[in-house]
């Protein structure tokens, strides 16, 4: 969509707005709006955000994945209501288990097989920057634990390291519903960080799945096993660099990092932790993909 620069007495360039547009979100005349400047840039936004209402979803005969599944896209989406229809018995804590997981909802209300989750605080769209590096760090955090658990053989440590991933899921998805509902934020960079985040978290939950199974098995990693895992980490702490300020030739660096270690890994003699390194290598490429068209 193209629009025609006009002058507008001495000084003053004026641009119309789309009519759809202002259509859409009943603009009218002597309305504000927000103006935002970025390098060649100017995104207009509205002074409020379009609020995105309430969402019924019904639970009947829905497990315990499927109702899951629901609520996140729905509080994803942005839904500042939620309500919960034909919930069962065994699917009570499941609802309460969910609202513990949604960041900014609480169930307000219980309604015989009825559950409303509201919204009572938003995001802060201007901290969401500084929440991705969080995020790392969170992640960077619970994979060490796993590495000390590990050389010290203490596998009760191990069992629980998911339970500590669920708080990296809770601030992605948190993310994703900012990112769903921000007017600042350009498409471009939504994009970017979509990708980053979902990436992240399943480079977490990969460490976390490989951590709780040792821990179940009861395993005991060679020598050879365990300094590997400590190559690993070193790659980890390397993603700091991209996280924080990301630019092509840094990601390359480390990316050619990851394929020297992936290179390393298929040396090994065949067994369930090679075949787990190989998973933490690929989603360790897989974030760095998505991170690398954002610095272009």
């Amino acid at each position: 969509m193209l629009r025609s620069v006009l002058k507008l007495g001495k000084n003053t360039l004026v641009v119309s707005l789309p009519k759809q547009w202002t259509s859409e979100n009943k603009i009218k005349k002597g309305d504000q709006l927000i103006v935002n400047e970025k390098d060649a840039e100017i995104v207009f936004s509205l002074g409020k955000k379009k609020p995105v209402g309430s969402i019924e979803i019904d639970l009947k005969n829905r497990g315990r994945s499927a109702c899951w599944k629901l609520a996140f896209a729905a509080y994803i989406k942005g839904y500042e209501e939620i309500i919960l229809k034909n919930v069962n018995r065994e699917q009570t804590h499941i609802v309460r288990d969910i609202s513990n997981q949604l960041i900014g909802m609480v169930l307000t209300n219980e309604q015989g097989s009825s559950f409303i989750l509201k919204e009572l605080s938003e995001s802060n769209e201007e901290e969401f920057p500084r929440i991705f590096p969080k995020i790392y760090l969170l992640m960077k955090d619970i994979i060490k634990q796993g590495i000390d658990a590990i050389k010290r053989e203490d596998f009760k440590v191990l069992k629980e390291l998911d339970q500590r991933d669920w708080t990296i899921n809770k601030f992605v998805t948190f993310c994703l519903r900012t990112l769903n509902k921000s007017k600042k934020i350009s498409s471009e960079k939504k994009i970017f960080y979509y990708n980053s985040l979902t990436d992240l978290e399943q480079l977490g939950d990969v460490f976390a799945d490989f951590f709780v199974r040792i821990g179940e098995e009861q395993s005991r990693l060679s020598s050879e096993q365990k300094s590997f895992l400590r190559q690993l980490f070193t790659l980890i702490e390397h993603l700091s660099i991209i996280i924080y300020k990301p630019e092509p030739r840094k990601i390359i660096d480390v990316y050619e990092e990851k394929k020297t270690l992936e290179k390393k890994c298929k040396e090994f003699k065949d067994s369930s932790i090679k075949i787990q390194f190989l998973w933490i290598l690929e989603a360790v490429g897989d974030l760095i993909e998505a991170i690398l068209p954002g610095c272009m």
